[in-house]
């Protein structure tokens, strides 16, 4: 059982030791030091989500409205890739309490406690009771909110508040008193739009990743055939494999080849090679990638630092940018990913539960992910199964893949374009941590609500010099040799610069 000593000034109406931990307290002190205002300054009103059953209300229709749980919010953005879905008429009716709208903070208050996320625009969705929602005054921003939920800062206040000990929570009731940076609108707005920048980017990577699910979704390549299908053994399809499991001989399989051939189609390994470079476990960290990383919804992993000291024993393959992983376990879930360009001085190593192939160029290499994660792609992954409790393929069998044969410049052209999915989305990542690690300098000092100020001025005026500055002195930790938050600056304006989809 925990227990702290404190002065009797300090103590309130709360007797769980866990409110007074003192790093809870300092941190306490400290934003009131820095100057803090009640967060009930900053919201019109508060709620949670659905408290009473939500079984009866789900749906699998492709109408249905997403429903948002803690583990939806995550990263600083709101993920709904993998959400539940609830009828639309539930959401309009018994659960309208619940309904969430655009610009409302998102605060994760079981679980995850303190996670934090802002409702973008032209997104419907509705909430459990793991989630907390804010709708913010006219002038308080709410992505500033949700960073400084997402700074450590923020979370420790957060996490002060937390009631229980099999579950902890936290109270609505416990909320409006929370210390929140007394900030000027244009200090705020500064770290707000960040935030909305991120989300920008994000909304168009999803643009990018429909588009090039749209392209290889031809219906031909996976509808079944007419009638029952019967899996049987012919003797020409007997002498090409030593298979002897029915469900690979499915003529669902050899119709599918048929339209491929018919359209023009060409084996993967005439395009890729299958990578099984080993890795010398040199040095003292590694960028690790392995399945439990990947998103499935974009296709995008990212590697966590590992010491090599503590090295898995499947970090074993030593990779490259560009390079694309097909996980071999579960390939019916389409775990494709795509090792992303490093800005660090660090081995790229993937896990053995990874095929790695390695294409010509940065764009067919986009090209390809993307087909490697359509249903024709995923049918042919699968013929190959040979697990019981999992499904499971050998490393080379994705060079098996028959892919359609489409000239060079088409795959070049879209490869280049959805390639921006990827920087997209990057560039996103870093934006929201930036938003948070300005409330963190800020309020450790480093930096200060002047200069803030100042850089929001000098972007409405066009000018980008004090942004470029405050963006060039961050970093990704606090080591002196630490690489910078943002190493391409002018790449990151570029991607900001275009217009969105639909615009001038």
């Amino acid at each position: 059982m925990e227990a702290f000593r404190v002065s009797s000034t300090a103590i309130t109406e709360r007797l769980d030791p866990g409110h007074y931990r003192p790093m809870l307290v300092e941190n306490d002190a400290l934003l009131r030091r820095f100057g803090s205002r009640a967060l009930a300054d900053f919201y019109l009103r508060s709620g949670i989500g659905h408290t009473a059953a939500v079984t009866p209300h789900y749906t699998l229709d492709g109408d249905g409205v997403a429903f948002v749980s803690g583990g939806c919010i995550v990263g600083g953005h709101l993920e709904l890739a993998g959400a539940a879905r609830i009828q639309r008429s539930a959401h309009l009716g018994i659960m309208s309490g619940s309904r969430l709208e655009p610009g409302f903070v998102l605060l994760v208050r079981k679980g995850e406690l303190g996670n934090s996320a802002v409702v973008p625009s032209g997104t419907e969705v509705n909430c459990s009771s793991e989630v907390m929602f804010l709708e913010m005054r006219p002038d308080g921003d709410s992505g500033f909110v949700s960073s400084y939920f997402n700074s450590c800062h923020g979370r420790m206040a957060f996490l002060r508040q937390q009631r229980g000990m099999m579950i902890p929570s936290i109270s609505l009731y416990d909320v409006p008193e929370l210390p929140v940076p007394a900030l000027a609108p244009d200090a705020q707005r500064y770290i707000g739009d960040k935030v909305r920048q991120a989300e920008r980017l994000r909304a168009r990577a999803r643009r990018e990743e429909q588009e090039s699910s749209a392209f290889f979704n031809l219906a031909e390549w996976t509808q079944p055939r007419a009638g029952r299908r019967r899996s049987y053994v012919t003797g020409r399809q007997a002498m090409r494999s030593e298979r002897l499991d029915a469900a690979f001989y499915d003529p669902a399989h050899d119709a599918q080849e048929a339209v491929l051939q018919a359209r023009g189609a060409i084996r993967l390994s005439q395009l890729a090679s299958l990578i099984e470079d080993r890795w010398n476990r040199v040095g003292k960290e590694f960028a690790y990638f392995e399945i439990g990383e990947l998103d499935i919804g974009s296709g995008v992993i990212f590697p966590s630092r590992v010491q090599v000291a503590g090295a898995p024993s499947r970090a074993q393959i030593r990779v490259e940018p560009w390079d694309v992983l097909v996980s071999t376990v579960r390939p019916n879930r389409k775990n494709v990913g795509l090792v992303p360009v490093s800005d660090e001085a660090l081995p790229l190593v993937a896990s053995t539960g990874f095929g790695v192939l390695r294409f010509a160029t940065p764009e067919r290499a986009v090209f390809y992910h993307a087909f490697l994660r359509s249903d024709a792609a995923t049918q042919q992954l699968m013929r190959w199964n040979s697990g019981a409790t999992y499904p499971a393929i050998e490393s080379d069998v994705p060079l098996q893949v028959l892919a359609p044969d489409f000239d060079d410049d088409v795959v070049q052209q879209k490869g280049a374009r959805w390639l921006k999915k990827f920087q997209a989305l990057d560039a996103s990542q870093r934006l929201t941590t930036v938003s948070k690690l300005l409330v963190e300098h800020l309020i450790d000092g480093r930096i200060t609500e002047a200069d803030l100020i100042a850089a929001q001025k000098a972007l409405e005026a066009g000018d980008r010099s004090a942004d470029r500055a405050i963006l060039q002195s961050l970093r990704q930790g606090d080591a002196a040799d630490a690489a910078p938050l943002i190493p391409d600056l002018d790449g990151l304006y570029a991607l900001l610069d275009e217009p969105d989809e639909g615009t001038d």
